[in-house]
């Protein structure tokens, strides 16, 4: 409607005009607005009966045989298994059929009406913050000039959780054309390139319901083709960081997923490696605060673990990254490299550690259980660089630090069994008051799991 059109594109005046004090207001309205979480109850079967018309029951509780079961998320054939149903009803409808429903029956259509007219207010709800999220975010990359930095990179990624949380069942291609609109934000540096990278992402993300010409060029070749212009162009000099933003989740994607659409491997391990040296180019990019940092963190700590054979690579990327993040880490980014030093690969606990030892304050907390528990690696050379961190910075146990200690005693990993365990008798051996306490939580937990199952 006009009226809510209006409404949006005000929103981006606002912005524009007060930046400071009205952005954070919109970002999190656009944030509720757009929340995955509100599309966790909404299927198929409830995206169905939100287009079924008011009185009209879906579901059939009278039919002798079990309702067809309407299509899956994000499926092709929706449309026209709607249509189907349509047509169905209007076909019954001609036929003009009036049986008398008895007492029973009619008791249990209208609590079938009565349940459907919840779910369809339910979705109805649903439907209205998202499409007020969208609107919002559509207003901005199409109104006036603003610090785009401040919204795109939160935006975009909301707007890309709630298009594979299933959006396009109630909402259509609004949420899909509302991602692909937010490259007009990025540089003219990608060109013709623009759009492409979100068609991409959104294919290597699964999405099957994009229009039919966005889905003509084979993925495969589509990703490699747009991962090498990327890489390229990171390469003549870096993207700003809304750009890259925007590029980081096909590059996500490619990594998570070890190539997107190639079946050999060769062709596959290209794509790994276009996407990792793509990151390595933006290492100096990723010092603004406001792009996805636990996220690349995350996706290079799980590229370290799964891809010996390009070790060396990540290894440096992650290194690189970690020079840049390190001097405005938030605490969730440090905790991803802290993590990471308690995984099972040797090699990348000592990478993590290398990190943390040249670039990152451990200010957070007096005790870190993960540093702790590298100070009684396997490993000497990793127990040596744990133990440097931990006089550095100035940690501490405490009597309490068994609590978190213990737990890890049930790990799958068994070198981290035998740290925990080491780590728990140096506890024990530097508070000895716990060590009653310890030794009979070990003897209970081994009751338990001594018994029969």
């Amino acid at each position: 409607p006009a009226f809510q059109l209006a409404a949006f594109q005000a929103t981006a005046d606002l912005v524009f005009v007060a930046p400071e004090e009205l952005t954070p207001v919109v970002l999190n309205q656009i944030c509720d607005d757009l929340d995955p979480k509100l599309l966790h109850d909404v299927g198929p079967t409830e995206a169905a009966i939100f287009r079924t018309p008011e009185g009209t029951a879906f579901i059939d509780v009278l039919a002798k045989q079990t309702q067809a079961q309407a299509p899956s998320k994000n499926s092709k054939d929706y449309d026209t298994y709607k249509w189907e149903q349509e047509l169905r009803d209007q076909l019954a409808q001609k036929k003009g059929t009036t049986k008398k429903l008895t007492a029973d029956e009619q008791a249990k259509v209208n609590a079938q009406l009565a349940k459907e007219a919840e779910i369809r207010g339910n979705v109805t709800t649903v439907v209205a913050k998202l499409r007020r999220g969208i609107g919002m975010v559509t207003g901005l990359v199409t109104g006036p000039p603003t610090e785009a930095a401040d919204w795109f990179t939160v935006t975009t990624a909301r707007l890309f959780e709630v298009i594979n949380a299933g959006a396009g069942l109630i909402l259509g291609d609004a949420a899909v054309l509302a991602y692909l609109e937010c490259a007009q934000k990025t540089s003219s540096r990608l060109g013709p390139m623009r759009s492409f990278v979100g068609v991409a992402a959104l294919r290597a993300a699964g999405l099957t319901t994009l229009p039919v010409a966005m889905q003509e060029e084979p993925l495969g070749d589509l990703i490699t083709r747009v991962l090498y212009r990327l890489r390229f162009l990171g390469e003549q000099r870096p993207l700003d960081a809304v750009t890259l933003s925007y590029c980081l989740p096909l590059a996500f994607l490619v990594l998570e997923q070890g190539g997107v659409g190639k079946s050999q491997e060769e062709e596959a391990q290209e794509q790994i490696i276009l996407a990792a040296e793509f990151l390595s180019f933006h290492a100096e990019t990723c010092g603004e605060p406001r792009l996805a940092r636990k996220e690349v963190l995350s996706v290079l700590v799980a590229s370290l673990q799964a891809y010996q054979q390009h070790f060396r690579l990540f290894k440096d990327c992650f290194s690189d990254i970690c020079r840049n993040v390190a001097p405005n880490a938030t605490e969730a980014e440090t905790d991803v490299v802290v993590k990471a030093t308690i995984v099972p690969e040797a090699s990348v606990r000592e990478v993590a550690l290398q990190a943390i030892s040249a670039e990152f304050e451990l200010s957070g907390k007096d005790f870190y259980d993960e540093i702790f528990l590298a100070t009684h690696d396997d490993v000497e050379e990793n127990v040596e660089l744990a133990r440097e961190i931990w006089v550095e910075n100035e940690l501490k146990t405490s009597p309490e630090s068994a609590d978190t200690i213990i737990k890890y005693l049930t790990s799958h990993d068994i070198q981290l069994r035998r740290a925990a365990a080491r780590s728990l008798a140096a506890l024990v051996q530097e508070h000895s008051n716990i060590s009653d306490s310890i030794i009979s939580r070990l003897q209970d937990t081994y009751r338990e799991d001594a018994k029969p199952r």
